[in-house]
Order: structure tokens, then sequence, then C-alpha cells
């Protein structure tokens, strides 16, 4: 579950970011590489852009999986206010992701709901055990 996505970014904006900045450091690169080593400057550049790029991106994405909440990560904002709505954002899909948690512990058992107007469902998990069922509630 490490990879799941606890919340959205936009992909394909932070990926375009990454490749235009490891682009301006792959030619600054080059232009340093081709006054020391002329002959593997190209070579050195080219295995350059894709790191850059994988670096950059993993630093910059706003998609947060499982993986970073366990790892911790850091973000950067410009203002307070959006840096609380992604607060909000992680904290609402963590509390969702973990009832899914709690969700999958009963997974191959049984799940029974009483839905009663004008009162809180009740849910019922039925287990099967060597012996016998057991019912929690």
């Amino acid at each position: 579950m490490s990879g799941a996505i606890i919340t959205e970014g936009n992909t394909r904006r932070d990926l375009t970011k990454a490749v235009i900045y490891s682009l301006l450091l792959t030619i600054l690169i080059y232009v340093v590489l081709s006054f020391l080593v002329p002959r593997l400057a190209f070579l050195l550049s080219l295995i350059a852009f894709p790191v850059l790029t994988f670096l950059i991106y993993n630093s910059i994405r706003e998609r947060i999986k499982v993986s970073d909440i366990l790892a911790g990560r850091t973000f950067t904002c410009n203002s307070i206010s959006v840096l609380m709505e992604k607060e909000q954002a992680i904290t609402k899909t963590a509390v969702m992701f973990r009832e899914f948690l709690e969700a999958m512990k009963n997974w191959g058992g049984q799940e029974v709901m009483d839905i009663e107007p004008d009162t809180q469902p009740k849910l019922r998990v039925i287990e099967h055990e060597a012996m016998g069922c057991v019912v929690d509630e």
C-alpha cells in the first residue's frame, strides 16, 4: 500500500516544470563539462537529464503517497492559506485511508450493516473461526 495515492496533484504541470528545470541544468552542465572534458560532456549530459528530471519531479510534485507520509516529506508553499488547504486535504484523505485499512482487516469475512430510518447504521462483522462464527459489533 506504500504506493497508494493519498492526494492527487497536477502531475502534468509538475513533470513539465521538472523537465524545464532539468533541461536548463543539463545545458549548464554541458557547457561547463565541454571545457573540462569535451569528449564526455555530451554523454554525461545525456545521463544527467533523466536523473535530474526524476530528482526534481520528486521534490516538487504535489501528489502525496502513503510512502511520503510514512517516510516524511517537506512541502513548500508561497502562502499560508495554500499550506493550510494542503494540510486539511491530507488530513481528510488520511482519515479516509485509515478507515479503508480498518475495513481491509475484515476482507474475506462478512459485513452486515443494519440501516434503519433516523438512526446511525450499525455494522456487524462476522468472522469465521475453526470452531464456529464470531460476531463483533
